[in-house]
């Protein structure tokens, strides 16, 4: 019989690399929606509709961080409910999507509506309700369509995982 051959020993320097890589990579996932979303925010905020009762960096980081969360648990609970209220209701596909569609920039209006009314910090006069309900509507447009992607690749990846596996057993 053959010796079993040892792995490779890593060093304390490799293990402080991959958790360097791991920090920075969760991070990176972490940090760069938010700073999407804030650079955006910022740019509708130099626009005359929509104003931030704020000034220095970190005093509007701050606004800004609490309308992203704000959004995200709004956006999660509502579209959890229309998903399962239009998966009930339809049986096309592409009518559901729509439907979830128009429904969805209603909600973000009324919320976008909501929040700056009740909200000193972020005002919005005449278009900037829209404006920033039309950014929101688009992350969540995207945010569907890389679901979608991302479950047809691993839809793809599992399919030739198994076909690699069956092919190997058969032998």
């Amino acid at each position: 019989m053959g010796r079993k051959k040892r792995g490779k020993k890593y060093t304390m320097s490799d293990h402080i690399f991959a958790i360097t890589i791991v920090i920075v990579m969760v991070l990176a996932i972490v940090s760069l929606p938010f700073l999407f979303f804030y650079l955006v925010m910022y740019f509708i905020a130099l626009t005359p509709d929509v104003e931030i009762k704020k000034s220095g960096t970190i005093n509007v980081l701050k606004i800004i961080f609490k309308f992203f969360i704000t959004a995200i648990i709004i956006t999660g609970i509502v579209d959890v409910m229309f998903t399962q209220i239009i998966k009930i209701k339809t049986s096309k596909h592409m009518l559901s999507l729509l439907f979830e569609v128009v429904l969805m920039f209603l909600v973000f209006y009324l919320f976008v509506m909501i929040y700056s009314l009740y909200n000193n910090e972020i005002i919005t006069r005449h278009n900037g309700n829209l404006y920033i309900s039309l950014f929101l509507l688009f992350i969540y447009i995207i945010t569907n369509i890389a679901h979608l992607i991302m479950k047809k690749l691993h839809g793809n990846i599992m399919a030739n995982i198994r076909m690699k596996h069956n092919t190997k057993n058969r032998r």
